[in-house]
């Protein structure tokens, strides 16, 4: 076993013992009734029967966007009633799958913005890349929320007057985005002014960059990214991961962990492949640098 694959199971488990920890906690907060010890308990009970559990069917347009004060239902312990229940599986792959296809897009659509700001700035007179130092003082929080507020207000303009399907997807995709290109904007676009005309050889050395300014900080991005996908599915109501977590976390720890855990299993799967990848972008580097020596 390598050191970095025992460094990040050791991770695995750390974040999974916190996640355990924490889950009982919303439910304790809000309903004041169940101890934290029961709680805990519950969550082990249900993970033993989890294909049985239940959780009431909600109207999203119109249920409060807070926590839900409806209990999930075990249905080994309460009847299951057609049309006003589901099955926690498979509905929350179902959930899940949908904010997975949004995370996907949004790293796809900011990803090509980014690229497509950088080609127009190589393409940029030279007195405008000298203000590019500028780009580095941007508020990082502040230009974000500011560029997501906009094409929401744009998005709802537009709506009015064409219909566009999935729109509440459609915002929060396209606003969402918004995180990477100010992440590409204050990382990347200094970088290219920096480096000389004749290095910048072709479309793959633009799109590694990126890729490179993007990955160096992408504890900040996706938690970035995860946070307005909260509250972005809260607001529009749109079904989701992240909105069954809101919806169910006040009254039951379970969907609080289980939620969680589809979370940070990608995470922890994206961070080791990362790091793999730097390492051996590393070694590559240092082979070049020896072969060059020796030579």
């Amino acid at each position: 076993m390598s050191p970095l694959f025992r460094s990040y199971t050791y991770r695995f488990v750390a974040g999974f013992l916190i996640i355990l920890i924490i889950s009982p906690l919303p439910a304790i907060l809000l309903t004041h009734e169940s101890s934290y010890l029961k709680s805990l308990l519950g969550i082990f009970h249900n993970f033993a029967h989890f294909p049985s559990i239940s959780i009431p069917m909600i109207d999203w347009m119109h249920e409060s966007i807070l926590f839900s004060s409806q209990p999930i239902i075990n249905s080994t312990t309460a009847l299951h009633v057609p049309g006003q229940s589901t099955l926690l599986f498979p509905y929350m792959w179902e959930v899940y799958f949908l904010s997975i296809v949004r995370f996907t897009f949004t790293l796809t659509i900011g990803f090509f913005i980014s690229l497509a700001i950088g080609r127009l700035f190589l393409k940029a007179p030279k007195q405008l890349k000298k203000y590019t130092s500028i780009l580095r003082w941007i508020p990082y929080s502040f230009s974000t929320a500011l560029l997501q507020c906009a094409i929401i207000l744009i998005s709802l303009y537009i709506a009015k007057y064409i219909t566009i399907p999935f729109l509440s997807s459609f915002i929060i995709i396209c606003s969402t985005s918004m995180i990477i290109v100010i992440q590409a904007i204050k990382k990347w676009i200094p970088f290219l002014n920096k480096t000389e005309e004749h290095n910048i050889h072709d479309s793959s050395f633009l799109i590694n960059t990126l890729f490179m300014a993007i990955v160096s900080n992408h504890k900040s991005v996706l938690s970035s990214i995860i946070l307005s996908f909260f509250y972005m599915e809260c607001i529009f109501h749109t079904k989701g991961l992240l909105q069954l977590i809101i919806q169910f976390g006040g009254s039951s720890p379970t969907v609080v962990t289980l939620g969680l855990l589809l979370i940070y299993i990608p995470y922890i799967i994206l961070s080791f492949l990362q790091s793999i990848w730097t390492t051996n972008q590393s070694k590559h580097q240092t082979y070049a640098i020896s072969k060059t020596m020796i030579k």
